[in-house]
This record gives structure tokens, C-alpha cells and sequence, in this order.
């Protein structure tokens, strides 16, 4: 007799499923995504040495997890990579309150430093086994939506919070970040046998075999157009506002928990209005237009805050603002082209390991992103802190500038 257990949800709904339940670990990581650096920075054994530390380790922990992938001497299925992830995210988050030395800091960051990269190469094959070739730029732009929906929504409640409660209420947000990622590695335990490591339900797809050495060529000169970009966009874009942004608001500026709560809803309220019309406007165009148009705003946002920072009063708190909503439109480009450009110039058989090599550019610069920042924020001048960054987003520019699609599939 049939159970419900053995009755599979739809694919499709599954891969709606797997947007919403990652959206809900979203929710409890935006309760802390602004305030880690500035926690472990407010430790008396920690500070900035650890805060360094941390975005450091947890970077090349990213970085040895994908490359060990990427060569294929980590071999999991889809799902238990992915619930592999989730898992340690949710250990190095629950550890992060009794974080009293380096030593500890160490191991939270390689806990989440290896969850992230186990999920993030899992979950990009995941969906894709579940959807229809033409659906990828809706879902993915919708995946991005929702996670930074959520991400902000847990940022404004935290924000809410620690004005009532104060930063002695940031440990206990910690716990709440860790219990975020039950309902994902959950999700993924029950649907395990639903995604094949090879999708299957593609008009010419075949299962994975050995590739022919004109084929690998192509594939691995693609993929270092690709990973170079992301490593570029993570050392100069998302680490910086994650780690920097919020350490120079806080050191430099003085601007306390409750405007770097709204700086990140800022930008999370822009992603949501704006995703669907950018999507929209740059469905027709190439993938390369939506990242040149990332980088084109990234730059806006640096200079606007540099100039802002120039003045007094609330003219560098509106020049955050300004940036953070200047940084979520450039955003919008990426979310709905990145990952489509890297699935279409790769084979299905070949994804994962695409998506280890992005990811490992990703975890270089989270090491890298950092580490930079920590060393401008420094110096003391905010503006030099963001000149410098707006320097990065130039290079960044022209290499997309020079990009090329190059696909590899027959």
C-alpha cells in the first residue's frame, strides 16, 4: 500500500520548496549577516584580529572544499553535499555565542566556511535538475528575490531587537541564525532520492561520461572566465558589505546596530521592487550586459557614499542608503544572469564541478574581501575605504568588458 511518504512531491514544486525553506535560513542568517563583524569585534579576546580571522578562514575553508570537489575527491550525491552544508552552517552558527578565543573563532569559520560551499555547489545543480531549460532566468532571479526578501526582513526584526535589548541580545540571534537551517537540511533529507546527480528529464541529456579532451578544454577555459568574475564580485561587492560596509559604518561613522539594520533592508527592499522589471528588461539581452550593468551601479554606489561621506550630519548615513540601494539594483543584474551564463556554457554532467570552481573564486574572496576592508577601515579615513573599493569595481568593469560566452555544449 502507497504511503504519503512515497508519494513525491512534483518537481517543480519541489524546486518552489527548496527556494522557500532556504529562504527561511535566509531570514534567521539576515538576524546576524550585518552584525558578525561587529560582534566579534566588540569581544575583548577577539576584536579585529579575530574578526579578520574569521572572515579569512571561513573564506579558504570555502576555497579547499570547492577545490576538492572541483577535482572530484569529495564525491556525494546533490542532496547529502547539500545537507552536508546546511548542517555545518548550522553548527558554526550555534557555536558562534561561546566564541571567547581565536581558536574557536577558527572553527566556526571553518564550519561555515565548508557548509556554505557545500551548499552553494549542490544547490545551483539541484534546481536545475528540477526545472525546465527556459524557466532558468525566472527562477533564479525569483531564488535571489526571495532570499533577499527574507534576509532583510530577519535584518529590520534583529534591528528591532537590539535597540530594544541592546547588543547583548546579538549571541542569542546567533542561536536563532543556527535553528534557520533545520527546515533545509530537513527538506533535503526527505527528497533525497528526487534529484539525480545528472538531470534526467532533458531532451538530450546522457548520463556522465568521460569527456572528450577538446570538450574539457573548452569547459575549463570557460570556467575561468567565470570564476574570475566571481571572484572579482565577492572581493570587491559582497564580502565588502557584509563585512566592511558594516565595520566602517559602526567604527568610522558612528552610526550604531539600528542604521546598518536599515542600510541592509535598504538594499534587500530595492532587490525585491526592482528584481522582476530588471529580469524583465534584460531577459532578451546577453548575459554579459546584466554583469557589465552590475559592475556600472556597484561603482555609483562607491562613489555616491565617498562624496556623502565628504559631509556632515546625516549626509554619510544617506549616502549609505544611497549606496545600499545603488548596490541592490546592480544586484538584481547579477541575480537573473550569473548563474544562467555559468549553466549554459557547461554540460549537466559537468555542473557541480563548474559550480566548485565559481564557488571556490567565491571563498578567495570572502578570504580576500575582508581582510582588505578590516585593513582600510584601519586607516581611519572612510573615504579612502570607499574609493579604493570603487577602484575594484573599474577593474571589474573592464575585464567584463573584454568577457566572451564561449558554449561548449553540441
Amino acid at each position: 500500500m502507497a504511503t504519503a511518504r512515497s508519494t513525491p512531491l512534483p518537481r517543480r514544486k519541489l524546486a518552489d520548496r527548496i527556494i522557500y525553506y532556504h529562504g527561511v535560513a535566509s531570514f534567521t542568517f539576515g538576524m546576524v549577516y550585518p552584525f558578525s563583524a561587529v560582534y566579534l569585534a566588540g569581544l575583548p579576546a577577539i576584536g579585529t584580529t579575530g574578526v579578520a580571522i574569521f572572515f579569512g578562514v571561513s573564506g579558504v575553508a570555502n576555497l579547499v572544499v570547492t577545490l576538492l570537489l572541483a577535482g572530484r575527491l569529495i564525491r556525494l550525491p546533490t542532496m547529502a553535499l547539500g545537507v552536508c552544508g546546511t548542517a555545518l552552517s548550522l553548527v558554526g552558527y550555534a557555536l558562534v555565542p561561546l566564541a571567547t578565543e581565536n581558536i574557536l573563532v577558527t572553527v566556526i569559520a571553518v564550519a561555515i566556511g565548508a557548509g556554505r560551499a557545500a551548499f552553494l555547489a549542490a544547490v545551483i545543480p539541484m534546481l536545475n535538475n528540477l526545472i525546465h531549460e527556459s524557466e532558468r532566468r525566472r527562477v533564479f532571479a525569483r531564488r535571489y528575490q526571495v532570499l533577499n526578501g527574507t534576509l532583510a526582513l530577519g535584518a529590520l526584526v534583529a534591528g528591532g531587537v537590539t535597540a530594544a535589548f541592546g547588543r547583548g541580545a546579538l549571541p542569542y540571534l546567533f542561536v536563532v541564525a543556527a535553528v534557520g537551517f533545520l527546515p533545509i537540511t530537513i527538506l533535503q533529507l526527505r527528497a533525497r532520492d528526487m534529484v539525480s546527480d545528472v538531470p534526467v528529464d532533458r531532451e538530450g541529456t546522457e548520463p556522465e561520461q568521460e569527456v572528450a579532451p577538446a570538450r574539457t578544454m573548452a569547459l575549463f577555459k570557460m570556467c575561468a572566465v567565470v570564476v574570475l568574475f566571481q571572484f572579482g564580485a565577492y572581493l570587491v561587492g559582497f564580502s565588502q558589505f557584509e563585512s566592511t560596509v558594516p565595520l566602517a559604518a559602526d567604527r568610522l561613522l558612528g552610526t550604531g546596530l539600528v542604521w546598518i539594520s536599515v542600510m541592509l533592508g535598504t538594499n534587500v527592499v530595492v532587490i525585491v521592487l526592482c528584481q522582476d522589471l530588471v529580469t524583465k528588461l534584460l531577459e532578451k539581452r546577453s548575459v554579459l550586459v546584466g554583469l557589465r550593468i552590475t559592475m556600472a551601479f556597484w561603482l555609483a554606489g562607491y562613489i555616491a557614499v565617498a562624496i556623502c561621506s565628504l559631509g556632515s550630519g546625516v549626509v554619510p548615513i544617506m549616502g549609505l542608503l544611497i549606496f545600499a540601494a545603488l548596490l541592490g539594483i546592480g544586484e538584481c543584474a547579477y541575480s537573473c544572469t550569473y548563474h544562467p551564463w555559468l549553466i549554459s556554457i557547461v554540460p549537466d554532467s559537468e555542473l557541480t564541478r563548474a559550480g566548485a570552481l565559481a564557488n571556490s573564486a567565491m571563498g578567495v574572496g570572502m578570504f580576500a574581501g575582508p581582510a582588505i576592508g578590516t585593513l582600510l577601515v584601519g586607516t581611519g579615513n572612510v573615504t579612502l575605504v570607499w574609493l579604493c573599493l570603487a577602484c575594484g569595481t573599474v577593474v571589474m568593469g573592464l575585464m567584463v568588458r573584454q568577457g566572451r560566452t564561449v558554449p561548449v555544449r553540441s
